[in-house]
């Protein structure tokens, strides 16, 4: 406590107009420190380091969940600070070494811890989808093979790599509106909205698995009272175009549940 404030009052005294993130690490280690009535002047937000490695990135409340974002962004509402600013500084790593997750398997955590942080607020993305493999020892590791592409001077891109292309080009200048239930405890629905389209509602869309064919691509867009049906391989599926609420239906190929 003493060691941070004293090191945030050097810093707002030297740089007074720099951003002051405390800690640069696990976000649950500064909820202590607002409790304790750390200086409000002094502090704007935490850097996220949240690994995440083979762990579902919609798991509840537990130690390396992406969900302890809903208890820290509760925390700094108690403190008074209702909007901190909460960039991605490390994680979350998705390795593909023999013995951690597939190429497929990887892609679709990658993708769905983008969507969970996206819908609760997070915006600065500096870690995370790491462009290459790394080329030495490093690589061999929980960490350093957690790249899209393969290690240099292969750079060919694995399947997250058009996860990564999809989910930016449907989601660039969008913001997260809400939750959608889908009545199911496994499936989930989030609706971003556009200026001139939104995604994922809307319309009655039937979202079904099919082991055939792989995910990412738009589907095309719908009116207000058109029927899309949206394949899902794997995690996602991109509706566009919506204009009210949706209906789903969930099961698999030719099923409904």
């Amino acid at each position: 406590m003493n060691t941070s404030r004293a090191a945030a009052e050097a810093v707002r005294a030297r740089w007074p107009n720099a951003k002051i993130l405390i800690p640069w690490g696990n976000p649950l280690f500064i909820v202590p420190l607002l409790r304790a009535g750390f200086p409000k002047h002094l502090i704007d937000g935490s850097g996220l380091d949240m690994i995440g490695f083979e762990r579902l990135p919609e798991q509840q409340l537990h130690q390396a969940s992406t969900h302890r974002l809903y208890i820290l962004l509760n925390e700094y509402r108690k403190f008074g600070l209702d909007k901190p600013l909460l960039p991605y500084v490390e994680g979350t790593f998705v390795p593909t070494e023999p013995g951690a997750v597939t190429w497929d398997e990887q892609a679709d955590l990658y993708h769905r811890w983008n969507l969970v942080s996206l819908a609760y607020g997070i915006k600065r993305f500096y870690s995370g989808w790491f462009a290459f493999d790394c080329g030495d020892y490093y690589g061999a590791e929980h960490y350093g093979g957690c790249g899209i592409q393969r290690r240099i001077p292969y750079a060919d891109p694995k399947p997250a790599y058009a996860h990564y292309a999809t989910m930016t080009r449907a989601l660039d200048q969008a913001n997260f509106d809400r939750w959608i239930p889908t009545g199911s405890l496994t499936t989930y629905c989030l609706r971003f909205t556009h200026d001139t389209q939104r995604y994922l509602g809307d319309m009655s869309v039937t979202v079904v698995k099919d082991p055939g064919r792989r995910a990412g691509n738009q589907a095309p867009r719908a009116g207000p009272r058109t029927q899309a049906h949206a394949v899902v391989y794997g995690a996602q599926a991109w509706p566009a175009g919506c204009h009210s609420r949706p209906r789903q239906r969930l099961g698999l190929m030719g099923e409904s549940t």
